[in-house]
């Protein structure tokens, strides 16, 4: 019998960051659903502006990734830490 459990690394944690954000998919589904009850002309013109705008969102989100990353490396390198010698404190994988 299987039991769900957490796995000890899971395979997301440590990758890039989702290029959408739960906020901005909540954005786009509220425009959606209020897009539903507008002339086609009009949804059209209302989901280009909410598409717009979270492009918009993705497009700071990732410079603001950059430069964070940017700064706490060069903080991390003025303090004398150096990233290629440090030892992983995550535990290895039973069996």
């Amino acid at each position: 019998m299987a039991t769900p459990s957490w796995p000890a690394r899971p395979s997301g944690c440590g990758g890039k960051k989702p290029e959408v954000t739960i906020c901005q998919v909540r954005r786009a589904a509220d425009a959606l659903l209020d897009a539903l009850t507008l002339h086609p002309e009009d949804r059209k013109r209302r989901l280009a502006k909410i598409t717009g705008d979270i492009r918009d969102d993705q497009k700071r989100n990732a410079a603001a990734r950059a430069s964070h990353t940017k700064t706490r490396l060069r903080v991390i390198k003025a303090n004398g830490i150096r990233l290629d010698k440090l030892t992983c404190c995550i535990p290895p994988r039973p069996g």
